[in-house]
């Protein structure tokens, strides 16, 4: 369970990462209402045992792709995030959530997965 984040359908994709301090961090991917998908951020001061929400990376957009009958109404979501902390040129570092190159989209009125 992450604290401040109670998905209606679970987690998934996670990715993790601990800095220099010891936190440990996570991106995940949260199931929502309509299986849409939300990619969040989490952190865990305690090695693991609990995690607190963050925040939200990404939401669900409602759009439209052309399709050979006309347009077809569906939601772009992104999954399968990914962490890492990023050294800068002073060795600062810096936690760098990566999202995929292309968002996924899903028809409206079907779920993920389904052709």
């Amino acid at each position: 369970m992450i604290v401040g984040d109670n998905p209606l359908h679970g987690y998934g994709d996670p990715s993790l990462e601990c800095d220099e301090n010891g936190v440990g961090w996570m991106t995940y991917s949260a199931v929502r209402e309509g299986m849409q998908v939300s990619t969040c951020l989490a952190k865990s001061t305690d090695a693991g045992r609990t995690w607190t929400h963050v925040m939200t990376i990404s939401e669900p957009e409602k759009g439209a792709i052309s399709g050979p009958l006309g347009p077809i109404s569906g939601i772009w979501q992104n999954e399968v995030s990914t962490v890492f902390l990023r050294i800068g040129r002073l060795g600062q570092q810096a936690l760098m959530p990566a999202m995929p190159a292309c968002p996924s989209f899903c028809p409206i009125g079907r779920q993920a997965g389904q052709p």
